[in-house]
C-alpha cells in the first residue's frame, strides 16, 4: 500500500480505496478455492470475501453521492497496479488452513493500519469518515480470521 495522502485528492483516495477492496475481495475468493484448507475456512473466506465485496458497494455508493460518476485517473490506476505480493498471487497450493489464515490476517492487518494511518492525515472530513470506516471492517475481519486461526490451532493441538 503505503500510499501519501498528500499527494491525492480525497476523491482519488476514495477510488484507490475502492481498487483495494476489490483486490482483497479477489484473493479472499480465490483462497477458498485451495484444496487443503477444508470447508469450515473455505466457508469463512468466502463470507470476507463476500463482506468486502458489500464493503466495496457501500464505498461506491459514497463516492457516487459525493463525487458522482466514477472517473479513476490515470494516477489512481497506476498506483493500484502496484498492489503486495500477496495480492498478484497465493500462496502454494500446498498451503495449510493455518498459514491460509495467517497469510489473510497479514493482510488484513496491513490494511488496518494503512486506513488508520490515511485517516490520521486526511484533512477532508468525509475522507476521513470513509477511512475510518473501512479501518473498522477490516479490524473486524482480523477478528474473525484469528478466531478461526484459533480454532485451527485448539482442534489440531487437541
Amino acid at each position: 500500500m503505503g500510499f501519501d495522502l498528500d499527494e491525492l485528492e480525497p476523491h482519488d483516495t476514495a477510488l484507490l480505496a475502492l481498487e483495494e477492496l476489490r483486490a482483497s475481495a479477489r484473493w479472499f475468493e480465490q483462497a477458498a478455492d485451495s484444496e487443503r484448507i477444508g470447508a469450515e475456512v473455505a466457508l469463512l473466506l468466502r463470507d470476507a470475501a463476500a463482506a468486502v465485496r458489500d464493503e466495496h458497494e457501500r464505498l461506491i455508493e459514497r463516492v457516487r453521492e459525493r463525487f458522482g460518476d466514477l472517473m479513476p485517473a490515470e494516477r489512481v490506476r497506476r498506483d493500484a497496479a502496484k498492489r503486495p505480493a500477496w495480492l498478484v498471487q497465493l500462496p502454494g497450493s500446498d498451503i495449510t488452513a493455518e498459514e491460509l489464515l495467517e497469510v489473510a490476517i497479514s493482510e488484513q492487518e496491513e490494511q488496518y493500519q494503512f486506513f488508520l494511518q490515511q485517516e490520521a492525515e486526511a484533512s477532508d472530513p468525509w475522507l476521513r469518515s470513509v477511512l475510518a470506516d473501512l479501518a473498522t471492517q477490516a479490524k473486524h475481519r482480523v477478528i474473525l480470521l484469528e478466531e478461526e486461526r484459533e480454532g485451527i490451532v485448539d482442534r489440531d493441538g487437541a
